[in-house]
């Protein structure tokens, strides 16, 4: 096998791989197996995909380039925005912001499922990936 034009053995492959950090290859993962199996999704399809995550009970994930797995209500989608309510550190205050569904990726996170008792469970639920960071929160 070659790495970078070079040899390289199967042990040590294996040993690089296990160097990544778990968190790396989840983000990866992730990013790469979106929903659409990387074709570019319009802003009315992300549009109509996050209107049926707009519930109080439910999370999504989101993440940034330098934040990950943050939970997050959306509170409102409009065919150019989404709002959303991002979880913080401090107790009962979340940050609020609105995001242009161009910068916007849907994904699907296996690793959390849904809460509301009223729907039906599901095993995954939303992720958004957003190529930015994160805005700074303002207490």
């Amino acid at each position: 096998m070659k790495v970078h034009d070079r040899a390289v053995d199967t042990d040590e492959l294996t040993h690089r791989v296990c160097a990544i950090p778990f968190w790396t290859v989840l983000r990866i993962r992730f990013f790469c197996n979106g929903s659409k199996k990387g074709v570019h999704m319009t802003n009315e399809e992300k549009h109509k995909r996050i209107l049926e995550w707009i519930n109080p009970e439910e999370r999504v994930t989101v993440q940034f380039l330098d934040a990950w797995d943050l939970n997050t209500k959306i509170t409102g989608c409009t065919d150019q925005l989404v709002d959303l309510s991002i979880e913080t550190h401090v107790t009962h205050m979340r940050q609020h912001i609105s995001v242009p569904l161009s910068q916007v990726e849907l994904s699907e996170d296996p690793s959390h499922y849904t809460r509301d008792p009223e729907r039906p469970l599901q095993r995954q639920r939303l992720m958004l990936v957003i190529d930015e960071k994160r805005p700074s929160i303002i207490y």
